[in-house]
């Protein structure tokens, strides 16, 4: 099974038009990523906002070309059940539909919806409803929320849209998490445990090797899910633009309950990491909580190297 690894610098538009347009007449809101996934997983970084307004329409104030999302019921939703619609483009204004987009890991499309302190995630899969991408679900408490989308058009490079949401309101006592304790996380009488050695090691390329047990013994019980055995995302803390996408690289049943994957955490800072593993059937999160060394970090040993 091929591992994929997205290094996700995301540069988020959005505008709120109250023009004449269409568009703005309806309040929708237009979303514009920066570039497209490099083959090694990362993403170029072409655009900037001065070259992005240049292509702005100055009279409405929206961006129309390049890909983006066109939100449908942004200004209604509040906790609770909620619906999420959208129509997506690509950077010729044309509609993607089902027949525009790969599947990947058995989706054509994946939308990841975080809390902005990182204290809620989902991760969903739309389905195309009458010509929007539609996905309903249940968020218990208002707040500030980020939706990644994450697509494979079939005739333009992978790309990772973010948009922002505001369910009823902000975020009430918005909090991070802090470093997670043994590196641990614990769901519903289930372990999952990072190795620290690993996590110690002075790279840009990071192994998380996970280690799953009940009643401390290796679960045997993972199954694959979405073709994989398990699916990571991890978020760097107040900065919503810095977006991982991991799948394992084990390949076979991991009958010692250990999974591995490779991720690319280039900037110092705190991270939350959200592991997704199917269990007896039941799909299951593992929030954990770490502070990577970064870039810098190994940038440094290797000038020390050459001082010696």
């Amino acid at each position: 099974m091929k591992k994929f690894i997205y290094v996700i610098p995301i540069l988020a538009i959005v505008l709120l038009g109250t023009g004449c347009s269409n568009t703005a007449q309806n309040n929708n809101v237009q979303q514009t990523a920066n570039d497209a996934k490099k083959k090694d997983g990362s993403l170029k970084n072409v655009g900037t906002k001065e070259s992005l307004a240049k292509n702005s329409d100055g009279a409405h104030g929206a961006t129309l070309a390049g890909t983006r999302i066109e939100f449908q019921n942004i200004n209604n939703l509040k906790p609770g059940d909620i619906t999420l619609a959208f129509k997506l483009y690509g950077r010729d204004a044309h509609k993607f539909g089902p027949d525009d987009l790969k599947v990947t890991h058995e989706k054509p499309l994946h939308l990841m919806l975080v809390r902005d302190d990182l204290q809620y995630y989902q991760h969903l899969h739309p389905e195309f409803v009458d010509g929007n991408w539609t996905v309903k679900t249940q968020v218990a408490e208002q707040g500030k929320y980020e939706m990644y989308v994450d697509i494979d058009p079939k005739e333009e490079n992978p790309i990772v849209l973010r948009v922002p949401l505001t369910i009823g309101g902000a975020t009430k006592e918005k909090m991070f998490p802090t470093v997670s304790r043994d590196l641990t996380a614990i769901v519903d009488g289930i372990t999952a445990s990072l190795d620290k050695a690993e996590l110690g090691r002075k790279t840009t390329e990071i192994t998380l090797r996970y280690k799953l047990t009940q009643n401390s013994q290796p679960l045997s019980q993972i199954q694959a899910y979405l073709g994989a055995f398990g699916h990571v995302v991890a978020l760097k803390h107040g900065e919503p633009d810095h977006f991982v996408h991991a799948h394992p690289l084990t390949e076979t049943v991991p009958q010692n309950g250990i999974v591995e994957f490779e991720i690319n955490l280039q900037e110092k800072g705190m991270y939350t990491i959200f592991a997704q593993f199917n269990i007896n059937g039941k799909i299951k999160t593992f929030p954990i909580t770490l502070e990577a060394e970064g870039f810098a970090a190994v940038q440094k040993m290797e000038e020390n190297k050459h001082m010696q």
